[in-house]
């Protein structure tokens, strides 16, 4: 414990008492590809004196996946390699950006293998060099015990960890996450937990290793609006050194959306980064799957070229969804600061399941191939042979590309977008592909997914399916009219087979015009649908029964075979009602039915 801790202050609204030629340029000083060495190589796993090495990582997701088959380790295997590189780098501290569990409320079974790793790798007689100089007191406010785990006599602490909560392991019934579990354990530091978001002061943790001074500033997860309204309105506040603040690298970690999520909401449910302030060099953005590892230079203050901040996203551990962006390698980096400047060295993860993702847009068709009805498919189409090989592919390029730690079995998702020609064909189920390659990849049933991408219509086009009334005739004053016209410019398709247009008029009519008690309405509208539906059951039975003893139809056939023959009943049974029509104004319907 230090015998006195510095002096914060709140400058980070206040630039203008921050002269501008003071601050370093951080696109040309503070980022550097390599540090160069002091007492040793950056790149043996050992550091200078001065060198701070810290590990960083972000939405581990331990627990994922753990009642599947396949990938019930997965995630658990990827923590575990995260600590083992750790170790191997002989860091200083790991930093996780949130999202170390799932669920905020993990099984026994996951939070038990959860605390032997971290039993096994951080417990030890390894030294830390790491000196803390903040009050813990401010720093861990939410804990009993004011004082970093390291600095704890009744602890062994040889691998610091630290970090902030996700959105998956957030605050929930009494304002605790399962991170406070472990904090409270002493197998972690939990700091950057806020109850309030509309006023917040964020006091850093003060760390320190020769000459090299790092202010580690955390906000935990919170939702994107309120936080976008407590930037926006200057309620958060960023305590630095007042005297010294120059030289000290500001490190700030975030788990929040990056890019905009919603177009309804006004903030755009995320955190733009003109709220960051520039004093700050890096920030380890958390709660983004998508691996960008190599730091990218955002540039937000308008008073000098070079006075902004560089953003590392690691990306998760583990993919969580079946998207390009998780299918990309994932990545931990080992950022080794020393004084004011940086670097960060990607370590790539060699445990990660493989995935493949492939989109396939059926835009054209093939030379000299038609399409079967509406509503049916047949065997070995074009779209399902496609889709067949193309997982066949991905399969073998698993195999030719995997690495000697990567689990057998890889992950495959087939994107299928029906558009163009294909965009009324009824769509590819994928059922059979669960028993086809059950052995061969991970995600056997959630491999396919299929889109129906429909041509956009010209806005000038009468909007009949949005019950644009302009479109009816003066006259037309019942509603069974209005009903009745409006079902008359549907696609033949998309018309009604066993209550048709003229059934459904009468309904109406006996419904809202005719003396009759709703009750008696009901019964008389199950008649005519019970009378009509029996039928069309007995005709279909038939022909069916026809088929079959004949022997020229197999069973495999017979649903296509009865479905063409209800396309058929079904014209014929609208050509005869328009010509009734044009005998007489009101419809029988049970002369429609004889």
């Amino acid at each position: 414990m230090p015998c006195s801790e510095p002096e914060l202050m709140d400058l980070s609204d206040d630039n203008d008492e921050e002269p501008t030629e003071q601050r370093e340029s951080a696109f040309n000083e503070t980022y550097v590809d390599n540090l160069g060495s002091e007492d040793a190589s950056s790149t043996s796993g050992e550091t200078g004196e001065n060198d701070m090495k810290i590990l960083i990582a972000t939405d581990i997701h331990v627990g994922y996946g753990e009642n599947k088959s396949v990938i019930h380790d997965d995630s658990i295997n990827s923590f575990e390699e995260v600590l083992q590189i750790a170790a191997k780098e002989n860091v200083d501290f790991i930093l996780l950006g949130g999202d170390l569990f799932h669920e905020n409320t993990p099984s026994r079974d996951i939070m038990c293998k959860t605390v032997r790793l971290l039993r096994k790798y951080c417990l030890n007689d390894n030294p830390v060099f790491i000196e803390f100089k903040s009050d813990p007191s401010v720093n861990f406010k939410h804990s009993n015990f004011a004082r970093v785990n390291y600095d704890d006599c009744n602890l062994n602490v040889g691998l610091p960890i630290f970090t902030i909560h996700g959105n998956h392991d957030d605050m929930a019934g009494m304002g605790l996450t399962a991170l406070d579990e472990l904090h409270e354990s002493g197998l972690i530091n939990l700091f950057g937990k806020f109850e309030q978001v509309e006023e917040m002061t964020v006091s850093p943790l003060l760390l320190t290793k020769g000459t090299t001074r790092l202010a580690l500033y955390g906000v935990g997860s919170q939702r994107d609006d309120r936080l976008n309204r407590a930037f926006e309105s200057k309620n958060i506040h960023f305590l630095r050194h007042g005297a010294e603040a120059e030289e000290w690298f500001n490190l700030l970690v975030l788990h929040q959306n990056r890019p905009p999520r919603s177009k309804c909401r006004s903030t755009g449910n995320y955190l733009p980064v003109k709220y960051i302030p520039s004093f700050f060099d890096v920030v380890l953005w958390g709660h983004e799957h998508e691996c960008k590892i190599r730091p990218e230079y955002v540039d937000v203050s308008a008073k000098m070229d070079g006075d902004g901040f560089f953003i590392i996203q690691p990306g998760s551990t583990i993919a969580t969804s079946l998207t390009p962006e998780e299918a990309l390698p994932k990545h931990v980096s080992a950022l080794t600061i020393r004084g004011r400047q940086f670097q960060s060295r990607p370590i790539k993860l060699e445990t990660v399941r493989q995935m493949m993702v492939r989109t396939i847009n059926l835009d054209r068709k093939p030379k000299g191939y038609s399409f079967p009805l509406y509503g049916t498919r047949e065997e070995e189409m074009y779209d399902e042979v496609i889709v067949i090989e193309t997982i066949k592919e991905l399969i073998k390029k698993a195999k030719e590309t995997r690495g000697p730690r990567q689990p057998l079995l890889p992950l495959i998702r087939i994107n299928l977008v029906y558009s163009g020609p294909w965009e009324n064909v009824k769509m590819y189920s994928g059922r059979p592909l669960w028993t086809i390659f059950a052995n061969e990849v991970a995600n056997p049933t959630t491999m396919l997914m299929t889109k129906r991408s429909k041509a956009k219509k010209d806005k000038e086009a009468p909007r009949v399916n949005e019950f644009d009334f302009s479109v009816f005739d003066k006259s037309t004053t019942s509603i069974e009219d209005m009903v009745s016209e409006v079902l008359s410019f549907a696609d033949f398709d998309h018309r009604l087979t066993v209550l048709t247009d003229d059934v459904l008029k009468h309904t109406l009519r006996t419904y809202t015009r005719d003396q009759t008690t709703v009750a008696g309405a009901n019964r008389k509208l199950d008649e005519m649908l019970n009378h009509k539906l029996n039928l069309i059951q007995e005709k279909l039975v038939g022909i069916g029964m026809d088929k079959l003893k004949s022997g020229k139809v197999p069973m495999n056939r017979m649903e296509k075979e009865l479905g063409d023959e209800i396309r058929r009943m079904k014209e014929m049974m609208y050509s005869e009602v328009s010509e009734q029509n044009r005998q007489r104004n009101r419809i029988n319907p049970d002369e429609m039915f004889e």
